[in-house]
């Protein structure tokens, strides 16, 4: 690391930049660490908030920590998992090894047949290495900002919230000013910045080459008593279902669908159609809709085919001496998650 004075800008408070910021504390105590956020608080996708409709707290997007997913468990500190991940098809329950697709689609949002061969060889050889035998998952229960975004606010000197950056300028191949839409930054030649943008920004204001990307869309259902599903699983993933994923905790039931493109079913409708998926997976009748909440994420993650993982980046580094950027996006062969969010600080963070 650089000497005491070191000052260091961070731009995007999501999980990356948290990390980065928690990082170079933990290398440099005495560092100066500015972040910038451009919505009114931190996380990204990966926060949870109030929600009047439904009256109690819930994630922005359920998210998913496999057993071999150790850089963000470490982070977590994480010991604890709901169960092993099995499956429903035609009123039978799966294990893990019969839902490897449908694995691949909610790790990737991208189907399996058209996920870069590069990025399944990851998953098969880093992250699913103990298949078929059993995978054990743990997930987010409505308390993102709570258990992992609270924690890392305490890195940073400074959060600037409500920044959102518009344009540089740059000299002598390094960046000398940052331009925000509430101002601008002057930067000193000892100044380090990392971009913990989300790849439609960054992509957007430093003009390079720009993804396609796959939705994803959450509903959160509220009922009166708590929700059971087979065998009292917590997690149950679905085969030839709207709904992909189920998430059960106390009585919030959580369902996840990737790859939402196709899905052109208005909030209501979607939300009946799939409640009655889930009914009969309890074998229950569907006898009314409880009070629910669709979120609908357009740019969830980039799609992580061929062409896509090609334009990811191979290192941290830029074309500018003192820019580095981090994102799961930026982690070429990983599929974008909170595991390759880690690791894309740590890589960042390790070339100042």
């Amino acid at each position: 690391m650089r000497s005491k004075k070191s000052r260091y800008h961070i731009i995007g408070g999501g999980i990356s930049g948290l990390c980065c910021a928690k990082f170079i504390r933990e290398k440099n105590p005495s560092a100066e660490i500015i972040l910038y956020e451009a919505a009114n608080h931190c996380g990204g996708r990966c926060c949870s908030f109030y929600d009047k409709h439904l009256g109690t707290d819930i994630d922005n997007a359920t998210h998913v920590i496999l057993g071999a997913n150790k850089n963000i468990l470490k982070l977590l500190q994480k010991k604890k998992f709901h169960s092993d991940i099995k499956f429903w098809d035609e009123g039978k329950l799966l294990q893990a090894h019969h839902g490897i697709k449908e694995a691949v689609l909610a790790m990737c949002n991208t189907p399996f047949g058209q996920t870069s061969r590069a990025i399944l060889q990851t998953i098969f050889f880093r992250l699913f290495p103990f298949l078929p035998y059993k995978l054990k998952a743990a997930f987010s229960e409505n308390n993102l900002s709570q258990t992992l975004i609270t924690p890392l606010l305490s890195y940073p000197d400074t959060i600037n919230y409500g920044y959102k950056l518009l344009s540089f300028h740059e000299k002598d191949g390094r960046i000398s000013r940052l331009d925000f839409n509430k101002g601008s930054v002057e930067l000193t030649v000892d100044d380090q910045i990392i971009s913990a943008l989300d790849a439609a920004a960054y992509c957007r204001i430093f003009k390079t080459p720009e993804f396609n990307f796959n939705p994803i869309i959450n509903i959160h259902y509220r009922t009166s008593m708590p929700i059971t599903l087979p065998r009292n699983l917590k997690l149950l993933g679905l085969k030839n279902c709207t709904a992909q994923w189920l998430f059960v905790h106390d009585k919030i039931l959580s369902v996840t669908i990737s790859n939402a493109a196709d899905i052109s079913l208005k909030d209501e409708e979607l939300a009946l159609k799939v409640w009655r998926e889930i009914c009969a997976v309890r074998q229950r009748e569907a006898a009314f809709l409880p009070a629910y909440r669709v979120l609908r994420h357009k740019k969830a993650t980039i799609c992580q085919n061929e062409k896509n993982n090609s334009l990811r980046p191979c290192s941290a580094a830029t074309c500018y001496s003192n820019l580095f950027i981090a994102g799961d996006w930026t982690m070429k062969n990983w599929p974008a998650c909170l595991e390759a969010a880690v690791l894309s600080a740590q890589r960042a963070v390790s070339l100042l």
